[in-house]
């Protein structure tokens, strides 16, 4: 019995040991390869503490949104399906009165939840969590860069651009700039602006998860927030 129990323990390790303590957890700056947008307004971005991938191509993170107007800070603790481009778990944690420690405090709060929730979806913390500028290059040679594509609204009303006046984008990865895949397309947008911020690979197969960044209405002015969309490199070229 005691053979079975650690042997269970060694393939746990992987799961839990580098999110034991929120010190070894470090928010990235999406914005590190982008400048910010023309318009001059956008005051704050969020950001993300990358977690890690599955095999089976989900991608982990954490999500800090400050809140501007009211204060405070929410983060989101996500795990992200990067095949059907969708969250499949996350649990939300509202600090109103924000403070230099308010990460150490949700995390110690919510590390136990979190933890199963990579268990169950055999998150390999640590793995792929370096975020990337494009092109991606893939061990076979090719170049894989995206172009976004926005299309504006057309009105005479003012009141019409109060959100943005960005009302659909699609999104299409180009390999050696000459193949097209079309991997996101939204209608009835309100943004100001779209960018490509970057990428995540995963270490286990030919798979990015692109993130985009997009320019929202905020209180003072505009926010930064980020889209992901995975791609499959292998298919659809």
């Amino acid at each position: 019995m005691k053979y079975i129990i650690l042997i269970i323990s060694i393939f746990l390790i992987p799961l839990t040991s580098q999110a034991a303590n929120s010190e070894a957890l470090k928010f990235i700056d999406l914005m590190a390869y982008s400048q910010k947008p023309e318009s001059g307004m956008m005051y704050q971005t969020d950001s993300i503490i990358p977690i890690g991938w599955s095999r089976s191509g989900y991608f982990a993170y954490i999500k800090e949104a400050p809140v501007e107007g009211r204060g405070g800070v929410i983060y989101t603790y996500v795990i992200f399906d990067s095949i059907n481009d969708k969250i499949v778990w996350s649990t939300e944690h509202d600090i109103i009165d924000g403070a230099e420690d308010s990460f150490e405090k949700s995390y110690k709060q919510f590390k136990p939840t979190f933890l199963k929730a990579l268990q169950k979806f055999k998150i390999e913390q640590g793995e792929g969590t370096k975020f990337e500028k494009f092109p991606y290059k893939s061990l076979e040679g090719s170049s894989y860069t995206i172009e976004l594509k926005t299309q504006k609204r057309l009105s005479k009303n003012p009141q019409d651009f109060f959100l943005g006046d960005i009302k659909s984008l699609k999104v299409n990865v180009l390999k050696d700039r000459t193949i097209k895949k079309k991997v996101y397309s939204k209608e009835n947008l309100g943004a100001f602006s779209y960018w490509s911020a970057g990428y995540f690979k995963s270490p286990f197969e030919e798979r990015i998860l692109i993130v985009v960044g997009e320019e929202k209405y905020g209180f003072e002015g505009t926010e930064g927030k980020f889209i992901f969309i995975g791609c499959d490199l292998k298919r659809g070229f």
